[in-house]
């Protein structure tokens, strides 16, 4: 088909290519604009997690060996005072151990970071994610 010959359907085209740019725009505006909820000094640290208590355990399968012991991390200088370093841990995925790295984390108003661990329950490995409190 030749648009040439369709002189509105380009136009309308057009149009709804315009309107979803703005739409995008005003979105991103509008979440750009977010304002920090009271006791955050830091605008991003309004998107950490607001749980106070550990997230639900996630076990291993029972003829899963014990996870391999940390590794060390020097973690790099602080964004901000504002952030907490979340030291890194092994996770169970796709039958192994795999080791996700540490990261700096915008700290959640006053409350303080627990980092997570391993626990051994019966004869499984139980991990406790790390949480706020």
């Amino acid at each position: 088909m030749k648009l040439n010959r369709h002189p509105h359907l380009v136009t309308t085209l057009m149009l709804l290519a315009a309107l979803a740019c703005g739409a995008c725009k005003a979105k991103a505006d509008a979440s750009a604009d977010s304002t920090p909820t009271e006791g955050d000094s830091d605008p991003t640290a309004a998107a950490a997690p607001t749980a106070t208590e550990p997230p639900p355990a996630v076990e291993a399968p029972t003829d899963a060996p014990a996870p391999p012991a940390p590794q060390a991390e020097t973690p790099t200088p602080a964004p901000s005072p504002n952030h907490v370093y979340v030291r890194g841990y092994w996770q169970w995925r796709g039958g192994r151990y795999v080791w996700l790295r540490g990261h700096w984390q915008p700290r959640f108003g006053k409350r303080q970071w627990t980092d997570g661990r391993w626990e051994q329950r019966g004869p499984r490995h139980v991990w406790i994610g790390g949480h706020w409190r």
